[in-house]
């Protein structure tokens, strides 16, 4: 995947939720990448730029500041 065409989409602190996440994406069918976020406390989710709207859709389906973020906060 072309690292200057995506978009971060999510931010976790671990590698589990990053897979879990990941395959949310993928079974939708948008194509993801992982990567090390800048502060190395989390790992960021990334999607092709034509992609972003439909990750974000499916994250964050209720509004952008709920969605799967709220599972995690349950955890």
């Amino acid at each position: 995947m072309n690292t200057s065409n995506n978009q971060k989409v999510f931010s976790v602190n671990g590698r589990l939720q990053a897979i879990w996440v990941e395959s949310i994406l993928v079974q939708a069918g948008v194509p993801v990448s992982l990567g090390v976020s800048k502060s190395s406390d989390y790992l960021d989710v990334f999607v092709p730029s034509e992609n972003a709207y439909d990750a974000n859709n499916i994250l964050h389906p209720e509004c952008p500041v709920k969605g799967i973020r709220s599972t995690f906060a349950s955890i």
